[in-house]
């Protein structure tokens, strides 16, 4: 697909590691008016370490978060930063993990309907004590709603909304994205679901 701009918009991606595969979490933010680089790096700097406190301290230590990646969607030449986790930051949960293609997934709502006006995240790394046969624990469930209610409060104190983006419309690429507020978090149910792209050998 040709590259679509989506005006003030950077993409943000947290990257893990697990059992020598990558597992990654993306993100759209959105900051008004002009922004460079000194926005983007205090983004993903942010965001790095709101990240090692939740959801790291939950997950199996059989999981290792690396970095977070950032990009401006503006135009297909736009800048670029990373922020690398350093000393290295593992899991705070000794059980191990479940298999790498297992995740739970959390809804980013944004008060309207259709698929293009939601996002999701699959949270991977779970570790065995936090399940019971195919569900994950309440407290899990709703401290990895928290992970993501919390992330949006420290992008927010610094100027960034956080959106889901649309790039498509009737199934054809967008001429530009269009970005949607997202409003809140929920999971549907508390079964566990399968992200088929982390199976190992398959890449993200």
């Amino acid at each position: 697909m040709a590259f679509v701009p989506v005006p003030e918009t950077a993409k943000v991606a947290i990257v893990h590691s697990r059992a020598g595969e990558q597992m990654v979490n993306v993100f759209y933010f959105r900051r008004a008016g002009s922004w460079g680089l000194t926005e983007l790096q205090q983004l993903v700097d942010e965001v790095r370490d709101q990240w090692s406190l939740a959801p790291m301290s939950g997950l199996s230590q059989s999981v290792q978060f690396l970095r977070v990646e950032a990009r401006g969607m503006r135009a297909q030449a736009d800048i670029t930063t990373t922020a690398v986790v350093f000393p290295a930051r593992f899991g705070g949960n000794t059980s191990p993990a479940l298999p790498g293609n297992v995740a739970f997934c959390v809804t980013h709502t944004t008060g309207l309907t259709g698929r293009s006006n939601r996002g999701r995240t699959y949270f991977g790394g779970i570790a065995e004590s936090h399940i019971s046969g195919d569900t994950i624990q309440q407290a899990m469930a709703d401290y990895l709603v928290d992970t993501l209610v919390n992330l949006r409060l420290v992008v927010t104190n610094i100027g960034w909304e956080h959106v889901v983006v649309s790039l498509y419309n009737n199934r054809q690429p967008r001429t530009t994205g269009v970005t949607i507020p997202v409003t809140g978090y929920r999971y549907a149910d508390r079964t566990l679901d399968s992200q088929r792209r982390r199976l190992r050998g398959r890449g993200q």
